[in-house]
């Protein structure tokens, strides 16, 4: 459970950081499949919150990579 835990924080993180840099992003993250992430297998769940969290990961580093801002 704990790992879990850590995922949905990092999942909430990388959300929030979605909507305060890139809000057009938004209407794309409901998009992501994520219907297995409340099955009752552990290991599934994890696997699939993993899943979800590496998605938002790439979707959010390759638009940053594309849109941010040039320091």
């Amino acid at each position: 459970m704990k790992v879990e835990l850590e995922i949905n924080n990092k999942i909430l993180y990388l959300t929030n950081e979605i909507k305060k840099k890139y809000p057009e992003l938004i209407k794309y993250i409901g998009e992501i499949p994520v219907k297995d992430v409340f099955t009752n297998s552990y290991e599934v769940n994890t696997k699939n919150l993993l899943d979800y969290y590496n998605t938002l990961k790439i979707i959010f580093d390759e638009y940053d990579l594309m849109h941010g801002q040039v320091s």
